[in-house]
This record gives structure tokens, C-alpha cells and sequence, in this order.
């Protein structure tokens, strides 16, 4: 027994450390890989002030509006690399403190019989007590203090956004932007009155309209009438269209409710114009047909016009859209 009781005593501050020891050799500190959401700061101008700007979102619509000037936050998802306590470790090292310490002092108190022996066994346990304390003041120390990235944070998505900036009489302006978790855009809008005369922008040879549906007022079979037969008309004249069920099912799948998501729907068709349509009915059967052709370069109305007349039957409507087609393209 007093062999088992020297051994002991001599074990016990030998293996005081070895939680230490085993924290030291396997880094007290981790870098791991962290995926995580954040906010992208955008700081965007307008010129001039006070322009509507809308951030377009994914299906063509405004994913959010502001007044330039305006501080728009996109949510991104970004990765960065960030450096922490090994909780795990310190934890595990402490625990091994104790159990190595304690399981040899039990040991050396069964095993000795002098005062000499117990005072070398206890010294060794001071010894652990004071390692294990070590690691339980890293520990609290880790857990008490900040972690901190290693390297600079990445938006993972989305990367890219669009936005666009519209002001009474002027031209809309628009553009993308390679996101940053600090960036800054200005949008330049440039007066109607300097734009080029839309007699000259206009090339019959290489127009392709997309005529959308009609709005406003009148039964909806009535409407559907006229979107027909305004492109038949259209067609009729020499004007090229894209093919309506393309287009409408173009703007059903977007879900198009806006003229900025009818835009991209003409875009995506290839069209090089948009041709909108508005109905107002008044009691006794006259309408009012107002038709408006949007440039999709510029996204700007290069011309417009206004037919008024009858409405009651096919060839009411003929004569209407024929009127307002002819003020349209004089």
C-alpha cells in the first residue's frame, strides 16, 4: 500500500496539467465557416431630387420604393470565417483535471500512512485544483468575450440588383448594381423636352409591338374585343406584333399587374414597343379609347392618342379603334 500511496502522490502533479496540455496542443482558439443573413446598405442619389425609385425584385415587380435621395437594406446571405473559444476543449480539459487529480488523491488517502504522504498527495491536488481552475477561467473568459471574424464578410446571394428612378417629364432611368454590404448608385433621369422626336425614333421596318390587354372600364368581353382588333389593325397596317398567347401567358406567369413588369414582360418577347389600351364607357354607349406607345429602350411614351365615338356593337368598335390607330401612327 505504500508503494500505490508514493505513486500516487507522485502522479498526481504530473497530471495536474494535462488538461492544459491538451488545450494548448489543440489551439485554444477555432476558425470556423458561418453562413448567415445580414443587410446590404445601398445610398442611392437621384438627379434630379425627389425621383420615385423602386428596387425591382424578382418577378418584375417592386420589391421596395423610396424617394431619392434614399437608403435602400436588401437582405443578402453572406459567408464570413469567424474565430472562437474551443468550448468544447476547455470543457473537456477541465473535466480531465479533476477526474485524474481526484481519482489518485483517493487512491493516496486509502494507500497512505503518514502525514508526509498525504501532504505530498494533497500538494499534487492543489496542484490539478489550480489547473482545473485554469481552464474554467479560459472558459468563462471565452464565453464572456466577442468573437470576431477573420477575413472580410461575402454576399452569397443575391449579388445583383435593378434599380429604377421615374419623375414627371422626365425619361425613366435605370440600372444594376453589383451589391456590397456599403454601396452607393446615382440615377440620372433626362428631361422629355432634349429627347429626339419620336417621328425619328419610330422605324416602322423594325418595330415589333406587343399589344397588351385593355384596361379600364367596359365588360370584359368587350375589352377583349378590342385588344383583337387592335391587333389585327396593327397587323393590318404593316406592324409587326408578338404572338398574343405568348404575351399573355408572359404576364399571367409573372403575375403583371404594373407597367414596370410589363416592361420586362416586352423585353422578354422581344418586342421593341409596348402598345397600352384604355377604355372609359359613359351611360349611353360612347366610349373613349386611349391608346399609348412606350419605347422599351427608353421605357418612355413616344406617342399617344385619343379616339371617341360609339361603342355599342362590332362595328362601333371597329371604327374606334381604326380612329384612334390613325391618330397614333398619323
Amino acid at each position: 500500500m505504500r508503494v500505490v500511496a508514493v505513486l500516487s502522490a507522485l502522479l498526481a502533479p504530473s497530471l495536474a496539467g494535462c488538461g492544459v496540455v491538451a488545450q494548448s496542443v489543440a489551439g485554444w482558439r477555432e476558425v470556423v465557416e458561418v453562413n448567415t443573413q445580414d443587410v446590404a446598405r445601398v445610398d442611392v442619389q437621384t438627379v434630379p431630387l425627389g425621383a420615385e425609385v423602386c428596387r425591382k425584385d424578382s418577378y418584375g415587380g417592386c420589391g421596395a420604393t423610396g424617394q431619392g435621395p434614399w437608403v435602400d437594406e436588401v437582405p443578402v446571405q453572406v459567408h464570413f470565417r469567424r474565430s472562437e473559444p474551443r468550448y468544447a476543449w476547455l470543457v473537456m480539459g477541465m473535466i480531465a483535471d479533476f477526474v485524474a487529480v481526484g481519482t489518485l488523491v483517493a487512491v493516496a488517502d486509502k494507500a497512505c500512512e503518514s502525514d508526509t504522504c498525504t501532504g505530498v498527495t494533497v500538494g499534487g491536488a492543489l496542484g490539478g485544483m489550480l489547473s482545473g481552475m485554469v481552464d474554467m477561467g479560459t472558459l468563462i473568459f471565452g464565453l464572456l468575450r466577442t468573437a470576431h471574424d477573420v477575413g472580410p464578410r461575402e454576399i452569397v446571394r443575391p449579388t445583383e440588383v435593378t434599380y429604377r428612378a421615374e419623375k414627371p417629364e422626365y425619361a425613366p432611368a435605370r440600372a444594376d448594381l453589383e451589391l456590397e454590404l456599403q454601396s452607393s448608385l446615382r440615377l440620372d433621369l433626362t428631361p422629355l423636352a432634349v429627347e429626339a422626336p419620336t417621328a425619328v425614333a419610330f422605324d416602322r421596318a423594325r418595330a415589333v409591338l406587343a399589344v397588351l390587354p385593355v384596361t379600364g372600364a367596359g365588360p370584359d368581353d368587350v375589352r377583349a374585343s378590342l385588344q383583337d382588333r387592335l391587333r389585327a389593325k396593327v397587323v393590318g397596317s404593316g406592324l409587326r406584333t408578338a404572338d398574343r398567347g405568348l404575351t399573355d401567358a408572359a404576364l399571367r406567369d409573372a403575375a403583371c399587374t404594373t407597367s414596370d413588369c410589363a416592361v420586362d414582360v416586352g423585353r422578354a418577347l422581344a418586342a421593341s414597343h409596348l402598345l397600352r389600351a384604355g377604355l372609359e364607357v359613359d351611360g349611353n354607349q360612347a366610349c373613349a379609347l386611349r391608346l399609348e406607345l412606350v419605347d422599351l429602350a427608353t421605357e418612355a411614351v413616344v406617342s399617344a392618342a385619343v379616339a371617341e365615338g360609339p361603342c355599342g356593337d362590332f362595328g362601333a368598335l371597329d371604327a374606334l379603334v381604326a380612329d384612334a390607330l390613325g391618330r397614333l401612327f398619323p
